[in-house]
Protein backbone atom coordinates (compact mmCIF):
# COMPACT_ATOMS: atom_id res chain seq x y z
CA UNK A 1 0.00 0.00 0.00
CA UNK A 2 1.14 3.47 -0.76
CA UNK A 3 2.22 5.72 2.51
CA UNK A 4 0.61 8.86 2.42
CA UNK A 5 2.98 12.29 2.70
CA UNK A 6 2.36 13.04 6.65
CA UNK A 7 2.47 9.56 7.86
CA UNK A 8 5.79 9.06 9.78
CA UNK A 9 7.50 6.36 12.27
CA UNK A 10 9.15 7.36 15.09
CA UNK A 11 12.23 6.99 13.77
CA UNK A 12 11.43 8.78 10.40
CA UNK A 13 9.91 11.88 12.48
CA UNK A 14 13.16 11.87 14.28
CA UNK A 15 15.66 11.58 11.21
CA UNK A 16 13.00 14.79 10.20
CA UNK A 17 13.45 17.12 12.88
CA UNK A 18 9.71 16.33 13.73
CA UNK A 19 9.56 16.22 17.29
CA UNK A 20 6.42 16.88 17.90
CA UNK A 21 5.25 14.56 15.63
CA UNK A 22 7.18 12.15 17.89
CA UNK A 23 5.47 12.75 21.11
CA UNK A 24 1.89 12.87 19.82
CA UNK A 25 2.93 9.23 18.14
CA UNK A 26 4.35 8.37 22.02
CA UNK A 27 1.16 9.36 23.81
CA UNK A 28 -1.14 6.21 24.18
CA UNK A 29 -4.23 6.47 22.51
CA UNK A 30 -7.34 5.33 24.82
CA UNK A 31 -10.67 4.56 22.84
CA UNK A 32 -13.67 6.43 24.01
CA UNK A 33 -17.65 5.06 24.53
CA UNK A 34 -19.44 4.20 21.59
CA UNK A 35 -22.40 6.52 22.95
CA UNK A 36 -19.46 9.36 22.56
CA UNK A 37 -18.51 8.33 18.97
CA UNK A 38 -22.23 8.20 18.04
CA UNK A 39 -23.11 11.84 18.94
CA UNK A 40 -19.61 12.95 17.20
CA UNK A 41 -20.63 14.72 14.48
CA UNK A 42 -17.35 13.71 12.40
CA UNK A 43 -17.88 10.43 12.96
CA UNK A 44 -17.75 8.22 9.46
CA UNK A 45 -17.40 11.31 7.68
CA UNK A 46 -15.72 11.18 4.33
CA UNK A 47 -12.24 11.92 3.33
CA UNK A 48 -10.52 13.10 0.40
CA UNK A 49 -7.14 14.01 0.73
CA UNK A 50 -5.24 14.59 -2.95
CA UNK A 51 -5.96 11.52 -4.84
CA UNK A 52 -6.82 9.38 -1.63
CA UNK A 53 -10.19 8.49 -0.27
CA UNK A 54 -11.07 7.40 3.33
CA UNK A 55 -13.67 7.28 5.71
CA UNK A 56 -13.88 8.20 9.84
CA UNK A 57 -13.57 4.60 10.77
CA UNK A 58 -12.51 5.42 14.37
CA UNK A 59 -12.36 8.02 17.50
CA UNK A 60 -9.88 7.57 20.13
CA UNK A 61 -8.28 10.02 22.77
CA UNK A 62 -4.86 11.09 23.91
CA UNK A 63 -4.40 9.57 27.59
CA UNK A 64 -2.93 12.73 28.50
CA UNK A 65 -3.69 15.46 26.34
CA UNK A 66 -7.49 14.32 25.67
CA UNK A 67 -7.31 15.60 22.64
CA UNK A 68 -9.63 13.41 20.31
CA UNK A 69 -7.68 11.70 17.25
CA UNK A 70 -10.39 10.49 14.56
CA UNK A 71 -8.75 7.59 12.95
CA UNK A 72 -9.24 7.33 8.84
CA UNK A 73 -9.31 4.40 6.81
CA UNK A 74 -8.19 5.15 3.50
CA UNK A 75 -9.47 2.90 0.00
CA UNK A 76 -6.14 1.12 0.01
CA UNK A 77 -6.14 0.52 3.65
CA UNK A 78 -3.72 3.02 4.73
CA UNK A 79 -4.75 4.48 8.40
CA UNK A 80 -3.82 7.82 9.78
CA UNK A 81 -4.78 9.68 12.39
CA UNK A 82 -6.46 13.59 11.94
CA UNK A 83 -7.66 16.31 14.43
CA UNK A 84 -11.06 17.70 14.57
CA UNK A 85 -9.72 20.71 11.92
CA UNK A 86 -7.72 18.00 10.27
CA UNK A 87 -10.81 16.05 9.31
CA UNK A 88 -12.94 19.38 8.53
CA UNK A 89 -10.19 20.22 6.55
CA UNK A 90 -10.07 17.31 4.02
CA UNK A 91 -14.29 16.12 4.17
CA UNK A 92 -15.25 15.01 1.12
CA UNK A 93 -18.05 17.46 0.84
CA UNK A 94 -19.24 15.91 -2.90
CA UNK A 95 -18.97 12.09 -1.43
CA UNK A 96 -21.22 13.36 1.76
CA UNK A 97 -23.62 15.31 -0.62
CA UNK A 98 -23.97 11.48 -2.10
CA UNK A 99 -25.04 10.01 0.66
CA UNK A 100 -27.19 11.79 2.72
CA UNK A 101 -31.02 11.00 1.49
CA UNK A 102 -32.67 13.09 -1.29
CA UNK A 103 -36.24 14.33 -1.20
CA UNK A 104 -38.38 12.35 -3.96
CA UNK A 105 -39.20 13.51 -7.44
CA UNK A 106 -42.76 14.10 -8.34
Amino acid sequence: AELHPQVLSSSEAMAAGHMDQVQDAEEELVDIPMETKLKDPLWHMKIRKGTFVGTVEDIEEGQNTKERLYRIRYADGDLEHFTSNDVRKYQDLEAMAGSLPTAAVK
